[in-house]
């Protein structure tokens, strides 16, 4: 279904849109907002009154990253593959569509990098890490259901470290999918999945559980891209 937006709105997203384009060729530093009004075709004063600072526009955007990837989540945990596959393609999903669909107007957490949360004020760091932290909890909540429905034997403290050490690997891919230098010819989503696979062997699953099909694992990557396409826009 097509999102429905006041004036306001869409204007708001395409000047989002823009940005993204801007952050992801020069990088957030070089950002300035003046630039943003003259790439987006709207004067500077509309511009402040829609974002009145580059942490406002941050917050919007990566408020949106966030929400889409728990969306994609939500969805991911939803369908009809095994426990341990849907882990693999939350923790897969993002390496995916950068290998897969580079061109893809897609803004993400390894593009904030360290400088940018330096330079933000402490209201905007809180709301990045509360934003963050509703990701990470929401994910646990959807693990932990693993145990509670008898697919997964493993102790609650284990399952919080293999969590860990799955998404330690997953930004490590996204690193590389984003890489100038490094050749993304030598790396490949098979290389993921076999690698998160490896780590989730570390727990308990029951039988059915544990499987891990890369073929239908790369099938609904495939799908959820393609109903992420209508990037699901809101206030932050």
């Amino acid at each position: 279904m097509a999102l429905i937006f006041n004036n306001k709105q869409a204007r708001k997203v395409k000047i989002a849109k823009v940005a993204i384009g801007l952050i992801k060729s020069q990088g957030y530093i070089s950002l300035s907002l003046n630039q943003l009004a003259k790439e987006a075709g709207v004067s500077s004063g509309t511009l402040y009154r829609d974002f009145k600072s580059k942490e406002e526009l941050l917050v919007f955007l990566f408020g949106n990253v966030i929400r889409n990837l728990g969306d994609s989540m939500k969805r991911f945990y939803k369908s009809e593959l095994s426990a341990k596959e849907k882990v693999i393609c939350f923790n897969c999903y993002q390496f995916f569509v950068r290998m897969m669909y580079p061109n893809e107007g897609f803004l993400d957490l390894i593009g904030l990098d360290k400088t940018v949360f330096e330079n933000v004020d402490e209201v905007t760091y809180k709301k990045f890490q509360k934003l963050y932290d509703e990701l990470k909890s929401c994910n646990e909540i959807m693990c932990l259901n693993f145990i509670k429905n008898g697919e997964l034997n493993s102790e609650p403290d284990l399952l919080f470290k293999v969590l860990r050490q799955v998404w330690f690997l997953s930004r490590g891919g996204v690193f590389v999918a984003n890489h100038k230098i490094i050749d993304q010819r030598d790396y490949s989503i098979d290389d993921l999945i076999d690698a998160c696979s490896i780590i989730l062997d570390q727990l308990d699953w029951r039988t059915g559980a544990g499987r891990a099909d890369y073929r239908l694992i790369k099938l609904k990557l495939k799908s959820e891209v393609e109903q992420s396409k209508q990037f699901n826009w809101s206030d932050y």
